[in-house]
């Protein structure tokens, strides 16, 4: 898509052009991974083991949300995300992520990537072809 080159205001606004974009997974067209969810596995996987809690603090949800996050995923796919632990009388449990959970978040943390180079280079190629 070349733009004809005495058209100067354009290019020099094509030069300060960006892109951002999110990605979703989905599981028979329901949402299961995006940029916050993963978010959310990654820390729990950071977290080898500890509490759900403290994965929500660090993503800035409440415990309640991370836990419906977490059973979204599962009802959505049909397997959890996660291994869990329960605690005793005063707490303790765990959260880690099983196998499942780590394929769902190398898959998504793969794909952004590619699709981040991918479109990095489509608007190198752009900005070439325009000046």
């Amino acid at each position: 898509m070349a733009i004809k080159k005495n058209s100067k205001e354009i290019i020099n606004r094509i030069e300060k052009l960006n892109f951002e974009f999110k990605i979703w997974f989905k599981f028979n067209n329901q949402n299961i991974l995006g940029d916050g969810w993963s978010k959310l596995l990654q820390t729990i996987k950071e977290n080898k083991g500890k509490s759900l809690l403290k994965a929500s603090e660090i993503c800035n949800y409440s415990y309640k949300y991370a836990w419906s996050i977490l059973k979204r995923i599962e009802v959505r796919t049909g397997i959890p995300a996660v291994s869990i632990g329960r605690g005793g009388h005063g707490g303790g449990g765990w959260v880690k992520l099983n196998q499942w959970g780590e394929i769902l978040l190398n898959l998504f943390i793969e794909f952004k990537k590619f699709s981040e180079i991918q479109l990095q280079n489509y608007f190198i190629e752009l900005k070439k072809v325009n000046n």
